[in-house]
């Protein structure tokens, strides 16, 4: 089976034996850190393939967030690690909910430390002061120039 894996994944220190293990550039420049730099220079040669997706997939991913109002909730990162796995068909092994909520979408399998997610979430943007909703994030409110926050659509 293929595995795409995100940066919490090669962190947690999982075995990378058998499978067939993917990631992206951008994870591995993540994670060059500490510890892990050192195991992951180790393990890459070995078992895990560091491949970029094609532009296809990267914007397929694209449009599905932008259309749940996860683009701006997804790292370039974490937008790389779904293409991958939808260019690949493998299982994703992540831990952010908003990866897992495209994955969901685009009927990408994934795995978890957790119980993932219990429903496909929609994001809109609500100011703070006047309640206002906007589909597009604003740096402050139009109307009463108070802060504006990311909110689950209802």
């Amino acid at each position: 089976m293929k595995y795409v894996l995100d940066a919490t994944a090669i962190r947690s220190g999982m075995s990378f034996a058998g499978d067939i293990w993917h990631t992206t550039p951008l994870v591995m420049d993540e994670i060059k850190l500490g510890k892990q730099a050192r195991d992951l220079d180790m393990i890459a040669g070995l078992s895990i393939r560091v491949m970029e997706p094609d532009n296809e997939s990267l914007e397929n991913v694209k449009e599905v967030a932008a259309g749940t109002g996860d683009i701006d909730r997804l790292s370039e990162t974490d937008v790389q690690v779904l293409a991958l796995a939808l260019e690949l068909g493998a299982v994703i092994i992540s831990n952010d909910y908003s990866v897992q909520n495209i994955a969901e979408i685009l009927k990408i399998p994934y795995q978890t430390d957790f119980d993932g997610i219990r429903e496909i979430v929609h994001w809109t943007y609500r100011c703070k002061g006047c309640g206002r909703y906007f589909e597009e994030k604003q740096v402050d409110c139009p109307v009463c120039g108070s802060e504006i926050r990311m909110v689950r659509k209802r």
